[in-house]
């Protein structure tokens, strides 16, 4: 059996892959979709964050790299140090959120998590998810991203998750869930 994130080779009975440590959810997939009659709970989907959530890194580092260039002032930038240390901590904010934010669709269960800190998480079945609706500006229909809102009955309100990649796809996974996993069975077997 093989890990599903490194590609690694992996024991079948293994519940976490010992070379990067993410959870094996009832491991292989194709086997899981070959089996018809399959109780078990295995990953259809797993969204990804778009480029463009790491936006505010990219425009911090532009200043701070035009604003050396333009003064040609070592001294302003050794009195800039607030400035340095400000940025130090909007990039690992930033960057520790688009590592560590996820969705994942299971044949079962709806996943997403949020947050470094205060970390928002909802689980839910995925037949209990009453309404999915994707936000997109205009850039985000460009560059092919935008937010998703999910509203369920298990839980009072919405949750939002931003900056997701091809959110058109997963909104699709979400609500056709049966259909993609014929699908994905299909690819598998022709591979």
């Amino acid at each position: 059996m093989f890990c599903s994130n490194c590609g690694k080779e992996i024991d079948v009975e293994s519940k976490f892959c010992h070379y990067c440590g993410t959870a094996i959810i009832n491991s292989n997939i194709s086997s899981n979709l070959n089996s018809a009659t399959s109780n078990t709970e295995f990953v259809v989907y797993r969204a990804k964050k778009h480029w463009m959530a790491l936006l505010p890194v990219y425009l911090t580092l532009a200043i701070f790299v035009l604003g050396f260039f333009v003064s040609y002032d070592v001294q302003l930038l050794v009195n800039s140090i607030y400035y340095i240390l400000f940025t130090v901590l909007i990039w690992a904010g930033t960057i520790l959120r688009f590592l560590l934010d996820k969705i994942e669709v299971t044949n079962k269960t709806f996943y997403m998590r949020q947050g470094i800190f205060n970390i928002d998480k909802l689980v839910l079945p995925v037949n209990k998810i009453q309404m999915v609706y994707v936000k997109q500006s205009l850039l985000g229909r460009l560059l092919n991203y935008g937010d998703m809102v999910f509203e369920s009955g298990a839980k009072n309100g919405q949750s939002c998750y931003r900056y997701i990649k091809n959110p058109d796809k997963l909104n699709y996974v979400l609500n056709n869930l049966d259909e993609y996993i014929k699908k994905t069975q299909n690819i598998t077997e022709q591979q």
